[in-house]
């Protein structure tokens, strides 16, 4: 932190601005069928749950589509 503060004394703006304090944290409004509101920080048992519910997507790559077997989530 001491070598930050001369580096950050060297910036050169048209004004200055800073704040502080603690701010509640927010859900990202993000509700999956079947898990319900997925928190911030992901919750263990909610990444469980996502898991449980995925399926694998295949996608394009040139002509061909492919689904991916190598990541299984685990």
């Amino acid at each position: 932190m001491n070598e930050l503060i001369p580096l950050m004394d060297k910036i050169k703006t048209s004004g200055t601005f800073s704040v502080g304090g603690i701010l509640p944290s927010i859900s990202p409004g993000l509700k999956v069928k079947g898990v319900g509101k997925i928190a911030l920080p992901l919750l263990e048992q909610q990444a469980k749950s996502l898991i449980k519910l995925s399926q694998q997507a295949p996608f394009g790559r040139g002509e061909e589509t492919i689904v991916d077997t190598n990541c299984n989530g685990q």
